[in-house]
């Protein structure tokens, strides 16, 4: 009997040790906080099925990246297969555990990265004004006292009937565009236009100051670098603070 109490204390003393070590590695370089109920690899989602066509219209970049994810809670995941859904306003990831794809709980997401090309691209989760108000994801071009953003979205358009390579009549194209904003926390979310005009709008006190500052450097404004230059330019100088 007691050879018996001896076995059965063995076999339970390595169960023990087993779910200890077990424990240690699931959580092992983690930081969890108090308000945290997920591990590495638990993202909270609804599953996505992709399409063929959205595949080809919606997503953005072309192809999967490896990006990192910041909660709102300060929880962080990294190199995770993601792309955005600029259709649905939606950041997509890939569980390799069950083989699925979902859209990450956009309330859970403070932002995302990934680096396409050897260029960095952040997004970040905003909340829009007005009637339509709700979180959005837009991506910081520029990340200043004033941020200067970009926000996709799919335009759908017409065109002559033809068969697609799946045998399918289609009489509408998709294209990804842009709408650009700048953000601060004074004034919020504000439209603008890549041109000096949408400056000159925004900040019509500083109006002379601003034509001046770009015709001593020489700024035309007239792409996304050259809007990212002219706010550099505008902060280094304190002329919009």
């Amino acid at each position: 009997m007691s050879s018996l109490k001896i076995h059965a204390g063995v076999i339970l003393l390595m169960l023990l040790s087993c779910s200890v070590l077990a424990q240690k590695k699931e959580g092992l370089g983690h930081k969890l906080n108090s308000s945290s109920n997920r591990l590495q690899g638990k993202l909270i989602g609804k599953v996505y099925r992709i399409t063929a066509e959205a595949n080809r219209n919606f997503l953005y970049p072309n192809d999967w990246v490896e990006g990192d994810i910041l909660l709102t809670n300060g929880d962080k995941y990294e190199n995770r297969k993601l792309r955005y859904e600029a259709n649905e306003d939606e950041l997509i990831v890939y569980n390799a555990n069950t083989f699925t794809l979902f859209f990450v709980e956009k309330q859970l997401v403070k932002s995302f990265t990934f680096i396409e090309e050897n260029k960095l691209h952040k997004f970040v989760k905003l909340s829009t004004v007005g009637d339509s108000a709700k979180d959005r994801y837009f991506e910081e071009l520029y990340s200043g006292a004033h941020k200067f953003l970009a926000f996709y979205f799919v335009f759908e358009y017409k065109v002559s009937p033809y068969v697609d390579r799946n045998g399918i009549t289609r009489d509408s194209e998709f294209q990804i565009q842009t709408n650009y904003f700048m953000y601060s926390e004074s004034h919020g979310l504000q439209k603008m236009d890549i041109t000096r005009r949408s400056f000159f709008n925004a900040f019509p006190e500083k109006k002379k100051e601003i034509r001046k500052m770009f015709r001593k450097n020489h700024i035309a404004v007239q792409n996304e670098p050259s809007m990212i230059a002219a706010f550099q330019l505008l902060e280094k100088n304190k002329i919009i603070d």
